[in-house]
This record gives structure tokens, sequence and C-alpha cells, in this order.
């Protein structure tokens, strides 16, 4: 039970995630290419705009090896392997103090993997209206015009989590002069946002990102990222990420974010007799790229 809690925490996470950064600006991979001179590149913000539209593809999979240990010596082994793909197009409609507080989404795939099943998710084929109200609900209706179940709400409502909300890494990168080769010591609570808003993952206790190359071209800085977490309060558990993020100089949007790194979880429930202890151990992946037109 509590495997399959940790795999619902995580999706549910990283659907936060994925949408944490509506204005992202994400595109196809590139090679980038090193400066031919050691000049700083100086990253600026761009603020939304009606009619910016987004095509963002997100997938984020997890595999878990868990151990059960009773006290009377029983021993209990499983393995979960979950998935999730996404491919949805965002279009802002309504701007508030520069930020995007509305959106129409269309989501053209939405599916869940869970031991080798797929299912498709009800809001594939599906046009949604969002708007983050003055008191931060979301108000989410059926474009055309049709009832929104439960399911399409709890979907949407994930995707659509940062609507109307700050964008943290951008806001850190914004300003800044920064060289090919320097490292950023990031704020662990922007790392906390890539990770789990609610601490299902522990807490980061390092975040960095260091400046790999950058497209005189494009106007693209890659940064390699390092990110590590810790178990909270009496869990024992640890989460070490490694990956690529790619960022546009001249918006702080970001184009691509991938990561992947193994995870390890020890937990005991019970005493004496009844104590239970699970050791969970696993690989985390998630992926997120777009195409953006302005």
């Amino acid at each position: 039970m509590m495997v399959r809690s940790l795999c619902t925490l995580v999706l549910l996470s990283f659907a936060c995630v994925a949408s944490a950064d509506d204005e992202t600006r994400l595109a196809a991979y590139q090679t980038l290419g090193v400066p031919t001179n050691a000049q700083p590149i100086i990253f600026e913000r761009r603020a939304a705009a009606k009619g910016d539209r987004a095509d963002q593809t997100i997938q984020v999979s997890l595999e878990l090896d868990s151990t059960i240990r009773h006290a009377n010596g029983e021993i209990e082994k499983s393995s979960t392997s979950i998935a999730r793909e996404q491919e949805r197009t965002l279009v802002v409609s309504q701007i508030t103090d520069g930020r995007a507080t509305g959106a129409q989404v269309r989501f053209t795939k939405y599916t869940r993997t869970a031991e080798g099943e797929t299912s498709e998710g009800p809001v594939v084929g599906k046009t949604y209206d969002c708007q983050r109200l003055p008191d931060d609900a979301l108000n989410i209706v059926a474009a055309d015009g049709t009832f929104v179940s439960p399911d399409e709400f709890a979907i949407v409502t994930e995707s659509m989590h940062s609507l109307g909300h700050d964008k943290p890494l951008a806001e850190f990168l914004a300003g800044k002069q920064v060289r090919v080769g320097d490292k950023l010591e990031v704020p662990l609570e922007i790392g906390a946002t890539l990770l789990s808003s609610d601490g299902a993952f522990g807490q980061v206790s390092k975040f960095t990102i260091t400046l790999r190359a950058y497209d005189l071209t494009t106007r693209v800085a890659s940064f390699d990222i390092e990110l590590e977490s810790i178990g909270a309060q009496t869990t024992q558990m640890r989460l070490m990420v490694h990956g690529v993020l790619d960022v546009e100089a001249d918006t702080c949007r970001t184009r691509r974010l991938s990561f992947s790194g193994p995870m390890g979880m020890a937990s005991t429930v019970g005493s004496y007799s009844s104590a239970e202890t699970t050791f969970v151990r696993g690989k985390l992946k998630m992926e997120m790229t777009a195409n953006y037109q302005d």
C-alpha cells in the first residue's frame, strides 16, 4: 500500500511540476555550441502575452522495487513500474498584472501505464477553458459546453497548477550574468518545486546548475543539473538526479527540462511484534519538451 501511495504521489507531483512553468518555451533539443568569447550571458525576463501558444510533451516514469520485512521474519517483495505521458496545446487567453491567469488547453494525448497496461485519460481530444480566480481557485469549463467529469477536472487541475502563479526559476535567473563553466547554487525551495510541493520526496538538500554551453544563434543556454533530496522527519530517504536544463537567455523561458536518477527509502511502522519495515529502491525519470509560438 505504501508503494502504491508513493507512486500516486510521484505522478501527481510531476503533473504539477510539468505545468509549473506554463510560460516556458520548450522546443526540440539542439546541440549547443560554446561561445567564442568569455563575455557573460545576461538573462532577461519576458512577460506572458495574450495569444502565446505552447505545444508541450511531458513524460514521467518510475520503477520501484520494494521489500517488506515483518517482525516475525516474513519477507515480501514486489516490483512496480508506472509511467505517464501527455501532449497538450496551451493558448494564453487572459493576462493579469503581467501573469497568464487564463488559458485554453487542449489534450492530444494523455496516457497512464502501470504493469504493462496502458489506459487513455478522458481529456484526450478535448479543450478546456481555465481561469485562475482571485481566491486562487482554478475554474475549468469545457470549451464545447459539455460537462466536466471529476476525472477530467482532476487531470486539468494538475496540468494547469501553475496558471497565474510565479515562475521561481525564471525569476532566479532574471538579471544574472553567467559565463560558460559557472556553477549557480539555486535556492532549495526552487528545487522543491521541481520535485514535489507536498514533500513527497523529502527535503531538497542541494540544487546546482552549471552552464555547460551557449548557442550564439538561438541564444539558448544549456545547464547541467544536480539535485539531491533527503528524507524528512522519521523517513529515511535519498534521491539524486542529474539532467539538462535549456533556457532562453532573452526570456528566461525553459526549452527543455530532463533529469533522472536513483532513489531509495526506508520506513518502519508499528513496534515490537507488529513492526513492519519497508525498503524501496527505484529510478525516477522525467522529460519536458515543447514548441512555442508568440
